[in-house]
């Protein structure tokens, strides 16, 4: 919707269906099967920085459609790391980082170095190619895609239960993708 909003890319009836379809998949997996509860328990703390992160998503994809244009994504993601490690490390240093990491197991390191190296760099470098490829509009509904991935993680990785309200959110959200990244 930012894209439409910001960049005046045309957004069609189909593709606003897409948009409304993809999030509210996304809703019913995160709720349960019961989007209405989300609106009944109230918004707290937590719901206001998810909504920060929100936002937050939503201006990296803008300043990717624009940054991509004159610079790699590889290079982009490498500039924007390292500004992000910057940001982080007084707080990091507050909550005793350079104290602890002499401390931390072999397993500790092997973690922060997958998060780095895959969930940071090659996930981010992918998604900017994406960008790159597809306008950030179409590339942004793929966010929804993450609580239905966490819930899949928890089925393979923990034995968590694949529940009804999880295939349906997952329909809804595949759909949504399809309709919004459909060509007309």
């Amino acid at each position: 919707l930012c894209v439409a909003l910001v960049f005046g890319e045309r957004l069609n009836r189909v593709k606003g269906a897409g948009i409304i379809l993809s999030v509210f998949g996304a809703m019913i997996v995160i709720s349960k099967g019961n989007p209405g509860e989300i609106l009944r328990q109230g918004v707290g703390l937590g719901e206001l920085l998810i909504l920060g992160c929100v936002f937050s998503w939503v201006a990296f994809s803008l300043l990717g459609k624009m940054v991509v244009k004159g610079l790699s994504p590889l290079a982009s993601i490498s500039y924007s790391s390292a500004i992000g490690a910057a940001a982080l490390f007084l707080p990091a240093c507050s909550e005793g980082m350079l104290k602890n990491m002499f401390s931390y197991s072999a397993v500790d390191w092997v973690s922060i170095s997958y998060l780095g190296i895959f969930g940071t760099v090659l996930g981010f470098v992918w998604y900017y190619e994406g960008i790159k490829a597809i306008g950030p509009a179409k590339a942004g509904q793929f966010i929804n895609f993450v609580p239905i991935s966490a819930l899949l993680l928890a089925f393979l990785i923990l034995g968590e239960p694949v529940t009804l309200s999880l295939l349906v959110g997952a329909a809804f959200v595949i759909s949504g993708v399809y309709l919004t990244n459909m060509k007309l």
